[in-house]
């Protein structure tokens, strides 16, 4: 009977429910601001979108990790948004930018996410940098900074809202719990860890 009970209760964890997936990867987050890029990479704007919210890779813990694809200023741009800048607070800006890079390049097998890797990449100059170098001026009168996501100019959806993207992050989360299984032959529980 409890058998037939968690069998059943992956299949729901794994349903849309509309147009929404339901799995233990994936929990709701806010974003503040959408990232706008053009396909090449390049920067375009940041849009203040208030404070709407939106499915995104589900952390155990946010110490120490970087959430994929949306995150705060600091993960995103390397950019230190505290009041009194000071040399440690720029240093953790680098150690959360960087962690947030490694998580993005952990799936570079996306096809949904080339113009981020543009972004980062081949068009740093046009992208990243110009992203950074415009990102004070939209500050004015912000007291707290929320989160910002990636989306494509023109399109509605953000790129980690896109299905091939969640379809992702969701693999790679049954990878590490098959991984994590087979070491301690325990399943880690998604609330607590």
């Amino acid at each position: 009977m409890i058998r037939e009970l968690c069998l059943f209760g992956e299949q729901l964890r794994q349903q849309q429910d509309e147009g929404k997936f339901i799995h233990d990867a994936l929990k709701e987050e806010y974003i503040m601001f959408d990232l706008l890029i053009k396909p090449d990479g390049s920067f375009f704007a940041f849009q203040n979108v208030g404070k709407i919210s939106t499915q995104a890779e589900a952390l155990v813990s946010k110490k120490g990790s970087a959430r994929f694809l949306l995150d705060k200023p600091e993960e995103v741009l390397c950019f230190d948004t505290k009041e009194k800048s000071d040399e440690k607070s720029k240093k953790s800006a680098r150690v959360k930018h960087h962690l947030f890079i490694e998580k993005l390049s952990a799936y570079q097998d996306v096809s949904a996410l080339a113009p981020v890797f543009l972004f980062y990449g081949k068009n740093k100059e046009g992208g990243y940098e110009k992203a950074f170098a415009a990102f004070p001026a939209i500050l004015d009168g912000i007291k707290q900074i929320g989160n910002m996501a990636f989306r494509l100019v023109g399109e509605d959806k953000r790129i980690h809202e896109k299905e091939e993207v969640y379809v992702s992050i969701i693999s790679k989360f049954e990878r590490n719990q098959k991984e994590i299984i087979s070491k301690s032959g325990k399943k880690r529980c998604s609330i607590c860890g």
